[in-house]
């Protein structure tokens, strides 16, 4: 069993390579940033920017993992349980097999797949749903990845060190919940 500050730095020490593949909302592929940290007219890009992305790109795939983890309990707990999210787009469907999607295909999928679904996904306005709750996430949530292999990579480490179907590592996502605040506050985003 992994420990508690190995579990923080497991996790951490991928998504901190993220940062280099990450792909700045309103950049062209393969545009680079300037010595100032921005590309032209895109808007700033630099450190407090790619920090900011780099924890939205994470807490997307901990949600969606999180909230698989959970309909399996929804499923063994509740009679005749019916996910929101479509069965092509669960995590387990396409992210838990550590060969599956990688590159480009993996890519097209979340982006032109994944986030446009769960953007609009049906979810009662009038009454608090489990679907209003990942229609609420995907809503301002961006895919800055460029980099398909490194994505499938990220994924895969996530689905080797975290399960939160065992309380104690449920208890560990506390401190990596404290790390992001950590992170954030050191990059002035806090």
């Amino acid at each position: 069993l992994v420990g508690s500050a190995e579990l923080v730095e497991a996790v951490f020490s991928i998504v901190r390579d993220v940062t280099h593949h990450l792909q700045p909302r309103g950049m062209l592929a393969g545009q680079q940033c300037g010595p100032t940290g921005t590309a032209g007219r895109t808007g700033d890009v630099g450190p407090l920017k790619i920090e900011t992305q780099r924890i939205g790109q994470i807490v997307w795939l901990l949600f969606l993992k999180i909230f698989d983890d959970r309909e399996l309990e929804y499923e063994l707990l509740e009679d005749n349980y019916r996910s929101p999210i479509p069965e092509e787009l669960r995590w387990s469907n396409w992210a838990l097999n550590p060969e599956g999607m990688t590159r480009d295909p993996l890519l097209e999928f979340v982006n032109d797949k994944l986030f446009p679904a769960l953007k609009k996904l049906p979810a009662p306005a009038d009454r608090p749903s489990r679907a209003g709750v990942i229609k609420g996430v995907f809503e301002d949530a961006y895919q800055y990845m460029k980099s398909g292999t490194l994505l499938r990579q990220v994924i895969n480490r996530i689905n080797d060190d975290i399960d939160f179907n065992d309380s104690e590592k449920r208890h560990l996502f506390g401190d990596i919940y404290e790390q992001i605040l950590k992170d954030l506050q050191s990059s002035g985003n806090a």
